[in-house]
């Protein structure tokens, strides 16, 4: 059985893959609990589905079909909790994988807590947390030091704690290539690579790894997603030529990247709500100011889509460079070439337009711009 504790970072994804239908069935019991009624949400080819049950003598059931193996949740909310809910604290709400064949789930007090069984996903998943947890506890320990806080401390939080978090994550890595590695037919593997090309795409390293996943397992979500990111990543790989486009700035001037063609160019994509982006721009300032005499410049484009935002971020950190945006989010133009999914995401482009860097940060791109501008 498994105690539902640990989050991973690309469970919020919607997993499934386009194979035969295979029925479900989810049965429970519930003690200890008021549940009188229970939402099941699930994926379904590429629709969303949900259905309800109630609860009855301690009792719940559901069954139905999907496509394949997928993310689910069950909650005591529809959508989205209630008023008197989030008043006295009581939505319930479990993050679980279901599979063609029989959940079982035990309810005993609220649903975070719940422990499944009885299908070979559950298994896998509780093997794939146990293979994490030692790494996972101690990130999750200090991403919740800096959660809910003003951006001066999580900027103080985060310069204290990067040497923690980067040795963390770097072990997090190994074993995630490691399990990936020695588990090809787990389902779990193909979102441990995943997990990998949330800022980089190591393609090295990622794709014979995808390409030794068991057929099943490439075509459920995770191992689609990675073959896009795959595709993707090779589109804007170091040594390919910048993709060009044009966004207007603060001014309403169109701006092309291609107009800084003859200079070493930090393409930033950011957000005025991203707080590790406007904690990483103090160094980003840093580099400026040494570099800029040299041939180096900077070209943020926001993935704002509130301009008044935008410009108060861009006024409050005092940023002098070369400032645009669409404001359409990650569906403007730049966003959609660059393939961004999450900021910050940085390329280092040369003066012939090429990419020769991606995500420097920290000292790592002092170096780098070091080297390049002697």
């Amino acid at each position: 059985m498994i105690k539902q504790t640990i989050a991973i970072c690309i469970a919020a994804l919607p997993l499934l893959s386009w194979a035969q239908e295979g029925k479900f069935e989810v049965s429970g019991t519930v003690k200890n609990s008021k549940l009188e009624k229970i939402y099941l949400s699930y994926w379904k080819g590429t629709q969303n589905q949900t259905d309800s049950t109630v609860v009855k003598n301690g009792k719940f059931h559901f069954t139905g079909t999907i496509t394949s193996t997928g993310s689910a949740s069950i909650t005591n909310f529809n959508t989205r909790p209630t008023k008197e809910q989030i008043a006295s604290n009581s939505p319930e709400f479990n993050r679980f994988y279901l599979a063609p064949g029989h959940t079982k789930i035990k309810v005993d007090g609220r649903l975070e807590d719940a422990s499944l069984s009885g299908t070979q996903v559950i298994k896998d998943h509780e093997h794939y947390i146990t293979y994490i947890s030692p790494v996972q506890k101690g990130l999750d320990k200090l991403e919740e030091s800096m959660r809910n806080v003003g951006q001066a401390d999580f900027q103080r939080i985060h310069n204290e704690t990067k040497v923690q978090r980067d040795s963390l994550s770097k072990l997090k890595s190994k074993l995630q290539i490691e399990y990936a590695t020695k588990y090809p037919k787990s389902y779990f593997s193909a979102q441990a690579l995943y997990d990998q090309t949330l800022w980089n795409v190591d393609l090295a390293v990622i794709e014979p790894l995808y390409h030794a996943l068991a057929e099943d397992v490439r075509n459920n979500r995770s191992g689609l997603e990675l073959a896009q990111k795959i595709k993707n990543a090779k589109e804007i790989a170091v040594g390919q030529i910048a993709p060009d486009f044009q966004e207007p700035d603060p001014n309403g001037k169109m701006v092309k990247l291609s107009d800084l063609r003859g200079k070493y160019v930090l393409l930033d994509f950011w957000a005025s709500w991203c707080t590790p982006c406007r904690a990483e721009n103090p160094n980003v300032k840093a580099a400026y100011e040494k570099f800029k005499d040299k041939g180096f410049t900077v070209l943020n484009v926001s993935i704002d889509k509130d301009r008044s935002k935008w410009l108060k971020a861009i006024e409050e950190d005092q940023l002098p460079w070369t400032q645009v945006s669409a404001l359409k989010g990650i569906e403007a133009e730049s966003a959609k070439l660059y393939h961004i999914v999450a900021v910050p995401t940085t390329f280092l482009i040369d003066p012939t337009g090429k990419i020769i860097a991606s995500n420097l940060r920290g000292e790592a791109l002092h170096k780098k711009l070091a080297e390049l501008l002697k």
